[in-house]
C-alpha cells in the first residue's frame, strides 16, 4: 500500500505502524507533487487535469516500481477528483470508509 494525502500525512509516522501491512513511502519529489496537487484542490475546490494525470502517473510508478497493490486516499479533499471507481488505479477512499462506518453505527 501507499498513501496519498497532505504532505504532512505522507511524511508522518504512519509508516510501519499498521500491523501486517507494508506502507510504501513515495519518493520526495512524488510527495511534493501530491502535496501541491492536494493544496490546489483545497484552494480551488476543484480538480485540475494536470494534477489528476500526475497523481495517476505516480500511482502507476508506485505499482510498477515498488509493487504497491493499492493507494490509500487518505486526504478527504482527494474525493473532489477521485473515488474508487474513477481513480484509474486500485485505491481505498479512507473518507468513504469512515462515513460508511459512522452511518452504519448511527443506524444500528
Amino acid at each position: 500500500m501507499a498513501l496519498f494525502g497532505t504532505t504532512f500525512t505522507m511524511e508522518g509516522g504512519l509508516w510501519g505502524q499498521l500491523a501486517g501491512i507494508e506502507i510504501v513511502k513515495p519518493r520526495p519529489d512524488e510527495i511534493a507533487f501530491v502535496g501541491r496537487a492536494y493544496q490546489r484542490i483545497l484552494d480551488t475546490q476543484r480538480g485540475h487535469d494536470e494534477d489528476t494525470a500526475g497523481l495517476r502517473c505516480i500511482a502507476a510508478d508506485l505499482q510498477r516500481r515498488d509493487g504497491v497493490e493499492a493507494i490509500l486516499l487518505a486526504g478527504t479533499d482527494l474525493a473532489v477528483i477521485f473515488d474508487e471507481k474513477n481513480a484509474g488505479f486500485p485505491c481505498l477512499d479512507c473518507a468513504r470508509v469512515h462515513i460508511d462506518t459512522i452511518v452504519e453505527r448511527l443506524t444500528a
